[in-house]
């Protein structure tokens, strides 16, 4: 009966658009929801979650939604790690942007993150958020045994939260503990990682990986 496009399809949710992307009008919105739930078994019904002029699919499972009040959704992994760096989700989302406002100057966006990696006053927007597990206190695997080593001699319990990064000798250290020095290196390395999470959809070969060494150099950085 219909040709649409599919967009993001869930366990629970689909999405479509036309094939010549033009609107929905209100009418045909809720006819459609209407004729779903004609043929659905009695019990299961499908709701009207919204109309959105935009979606941006980075993966399956994760993808953003632009409603027609141009309030902006982030679904999926990639975008709700809540031990990602604020600093880094802030970049995700100023990728979006540049996508939702159709700009596109995604390389301005990934060398204004790798300038303020290369000067740091702050650390709390470049602090990973991790929990005190029994598995912490008493773990032997390495990442266990370095939050262990970081909140040595200190207060801290079994399920607090402590922010860290790492210092330029690859140990960890409490964000309250931030002289002035961090590990660029590594920074710069989720900074890359987190670009790629776009590979699907914009060209990330324009993104250095200022993590290698030969990049280093090219920034001064030892």
């Amino acid at each position: 009966m219909y040709d649409f496009i599919l967009g993001p399809v869930d366990t629970d949710s689909i999405s479509i658009c036309k094939q010549d992307f033009s609107e929905f009008s209100k009418e045909e919105q809720y006819k459609l929801i209407a004729e779903i739930n004609d043929i659905l078994p009695e019990l299961i019904k499908y709701e009207h979650d919204g109309y959105f002029p935009k979606i941006i699919i980075t993966a399956a499972k994760n993808y953003i939604l632009k409603d027609e009040n141009s309030k902006i959704t982030y679904k999926g992994s990639s975008f709700k790690d809540s031990k990602k760096e604020p600093a880094l989700k802030n970049f995700m989302k100023d990728i979006i942007n540049e996508i939702l406002n159709e700009t596109f100057d995604y390389l301005s966006v990934y060398n204004r993150y790798r300038d303020e990696i290369l000067h740091i006053t702050d650390i709390t927007p470049w602090c990973s958020k991790k929990t005190i597990t029994m598995k912490v206190l008493e773990g032997t695997r390495l990442n266990e045994t370095n939050i262990a080593d970081a909140i040595e001699e200190t207060e801290y319990v079994e399920g607090d939260k402590v922010h860290t990064f790492y210092l330029p000798d690859d140990t960890l250290c409490l964000k309250e503990n931030f002289k002035g020095e961090y590990n660029k290196r590594r920074l710069l390395k989720r900074l890359y990682d987190t670009a790629k999470i776009f590979k699907n959809i914009i060209d990330i070969n324009e993104f250095k990986n200022y993590s290698l060494k030969k990049n280093l150099k090219e920034l001064g950085v030892e």
